[in-house]
This record gives structure tokens, sequence and C-alpha cells, in this order.
């Protein structure tokens, strides 16, 4: 397979949550953001970003999560150019502090992101998760008080960037160029070759414009599933990459 192109985006940059769910498994959700004026992506950043973010998963997150699972910290790294450092807040963990036992690791609160846009490089989902058997109700869907904390706690989120000149966006990563054959041959030996050229595409970074918990049905992360498991994936780009929106 073909390697991808360096993950660069003019005005991109990562923000990675980090979390656990329990001893083994962690929780990791990688979004976007566009600057919308002049910020300087350092330790500093990560340190405020962590403040905010881990105040709003308290106020949001925390009373509707078991007590096994906990905010860690964040880490952001700028995209204007490839392969710069990612600078992570101290790792603290703060748990959650709802009653009852976990839900298991894959089951999933998805918030919906859209963007001014149509199409799926311009919308995302965010897959929150760790909440209390008390949140799962009696005909096996989550509580409206879960809905209200993760559209909330996404939402706080876009407004701890806004206070450092960005804003929640989705990205999409560029792709080079293809050209893809498909040989399709008969029994008698003759062939049918068709062959698609898809044209290189930049990486393109679009502003959120509407946060929603859409339904009331829970999704599936299967990633938090198995011992040891890593990343949340987020953001759509047309194959599932670290970073995952759709």
């Amino acid at each position: 397979m073909a390697k991808a192109p360096p993950l660069q985006v003019n005005n991109a940059v990562m923000l990675r949550l980090l979390g656990s769910l329990n001893t083994t498994t962690v929780m990791i959700n990688v979004l976007a953001a566009i600057k919308t004026g002049t910020v300087v992506v350092d330790q500093t950043l990560a340190n405020q970003l962590d403040t905010a973010i881990r105040s709003a998963w308290t106020t949001n997150m925390a009373p509707r999560c078991a007590t096994t699972t906990s905010f860690g910290g964040v880490g952001v790294r700028d995209l204007s150019q490839a392969n710069l450092t990612e600078f992570f807040s101290p790792y603290s963990a703060t748990p959650g502090t709802g009653t009852g036992d976990s839900l298991p690791g894959g089951a999933a609160c998805v918030v919906s992101l859209k963007t001014a846009f149509s199409g799926r490089r311009y919308r995302g989902r965010v897959y929150l998760g760790g909440f209390t058997e008390t949140e799962n109700l009696a005909n096996g869907v989550m509580s409206a008080t879960v809905q209200t904390a993760c559209a909330a706690f996404i939402q706080a989120i876009d407004t701890a960037l806004q206070a450092h000149t960005m804003r929640l966006a989705v990205l999409s990563r560029p792709a080079y160029a293809q050209t893809l054959t498909h040989t399709t041959t008969a029994s008698d030996g003759t062939q049918n070759v068709v062959t698609h050229n898809r044209p290189a595409r930049p990486g393109a970074i679009t502003q959120v414009s509407s946060i929603s918990v859409r339904n009331t049905i829970w999704d599936s992360q299967r990633k938090r599933n198995g011992a040891g498991s890593g990343s949340t994936l987020f953001w759509r780009t047309d194959v599932n990459l670290p970073l995952r929106a759709a």
C-alpha cells in the first residue's frame, strides 16, 4: 500500500484528549481545530487547554461516567508543517463520579459535527465513552442526561479553543494522485481492463458550525473493547486513520 502524504494542512491544529476506561484500556479522541488568528502552539497552550477542558469534563462528563473512567490530559500539535512537536499537558487522572458499574468499553455516545458544507470530508463524529450502567435505560438506550452532557462537553471544547483564536473543525488528510487498474478475465481468456484515475487532493480544515447528539442509540467504538487497546479515532478522510471523523 502506498504511503499517505505527510499530514500538513495550513491553519490546522491537532488536539488529542487522553484518558482511560480502566487500568488497561486507554481512551483517546483526536480532534481538529482551525486557526482564526495568531496562535503559538507550545507547552503553555497545552497546559491552558488542559485546564479548560478538564474543568468541562468534570462538570459535564464526570457525573455520567464510572469511577474507573478518567480524563488524563491533552496533546496539541501544529499541522501547518509536517512532523512538528506535539506538546502534552502533565498527565493527571481526574476520575468519573457517577454511581454504578461501567458499561462495556465499546459503548459510546456519538456527537455529530457539521460544517457549512456537505460531503464526508465535512462531517465529523466524536465517540465518548466510560458511562455507568445507570445511564443505560430499561429499553437499552442512553439517558437524556448523557446526550446533553456529551454535546455540552464538545461545545465547551470549542469555547476553550475560541479563547486561543481557534475553533473546533473537521480535518481531512491530503492524498496523492492514484491510478487504479481493475482487470477481469473471462473463462475464455478475454480480458476487460478498467482504469480509474484519482487526482491528488489537498488537505482541508473546515470550521464546525453545529454540535449535536442526534439520537439516544448507543454506538460502538470497537477499539475500546480489547485489552490494552488504544486510540478512539477521530476524523474521516476516506480511510480509518489515527485522525478520523465520520
